[in-house]
């Protein structure tokens, strides 16, 4: 296991004191999603749907058009503002679907550095949960009290069958 290099590029910071070229996260999204397959909530392709927003102060436009491959050894990062925009996501039919806001697709790793908790801001944003962050990983659910961070990174790959043949509707 190799941990995020301490030199690596930073995707977003939410820090008022970040330097100027820092990109900032938009908002404050209810829900950062990483994803490696094209698949998530049974079958939602939300990668290639979100192409119409980025989720941080960034001027790359060009993630906008980065496709997603599941054999690329790459991970992509998405935010949600608000939670009824992923439930958007199942009427699968645009423009009612995308509503997620691209951040990152690269090989990372990346670390997310979770504020103090004596931080004022950390505490306004978990005193309804007591401190607690909630995340799911493959459909596992978490709980974890007071995180410092998380590193996020592409693991191993396998090998998998597709089929290529298109059936016929009724």
């Amino acid at each position: 296991d190799k941990p995020a290099p301490a030199d690596a590029p930073v995707v977003f910071s939410t820090s008022q004191a970040a330097p100027p070229e820092t990109p900032q996260l938009a908002g404050n999204p209810v829900s950062l999603l990483f994803l490696n397959i094209p698949s998530i909530s049974g079958g939602l392709d939300i990668w290639k749907w979100s192409t119409r927003k980025l989720g941080t102060s960034s001027d790359d436009k060009d993630l906008l058009a980065v496709r997603q491959d599941f054999g690329d050894g790459r991970l992509e990062c998405l935010s949600y503002r608000t939670g009824a925009g992923f439930y958007l996501e199942q009427a699968r039919t645009p423009p009612i679907s995308g509503q997620g806001n691209r951040i990152y697709s690269g090989a990372g790793p990346l670390r997310i550095n979770f504020r103090s908790p004596a931080d004022a801001e950390y505490v306004k944003g978990t005193k309804h949960c007591k401190g607690r962050t909630y995340m799911q990983i493959d459909g596992e659910f978490f709980s974890v009290h007071e995180p410092e961070s998380v590193v996020i990174k592409h693991h191993a790959s396998i090998r998998v069958i597709l089929n290529s043949e298109v059936k016929a509707c009724c």
